[in-house]
């Protein structure tokens, strides 16, 4: 029986977090932005990019949630007027009849 961590084979989930909250690095992301790597290579900006693609797909997620939610309520209330209209009708109806028979 195995125990499932919810990492993948390079030990992030699949935010790119590890069960730390923490990306790879072990580092936050305003320490990463803060400092300057010590010996000019490609992998503090490669991390940064790397960091930048993950926000960015997040946000475009809950994005997209948020727009499928409002087209949602915007349809229960297009259905809640039309019934409203329906029962405004129905009303004006039968005020009619009964100042007809009056």
């Amino acid at each position: 029986m195995t125990l499932d961590t919810g990492l993948n084979d390079t030990g992030l989930n699949d935010t790119g977090l590890n069960d730390t909250g923490l990306n790879d690095t072990g580092i936050s992301d305003a320490e990463l932005i803060a400092t300057t790597p010590g010996i000019p290579n490609e992998s503090h900006q490669m991390e940064m990019t790397r960091r930048l693609k993950v926000a960015t797909e997040r946000l475009t997620d809950v994005t997209v949630t948020a727009g499928e939610s409002a087209d949602r309520a915007s349809s229960r209330v297009l259905w809640l007027n039309v019934f409203l209209v329906l029962l405004t009708a129905a009303l004006v109806a039968l005020t009619v009849v009964l100042a007809v028979r009056s």
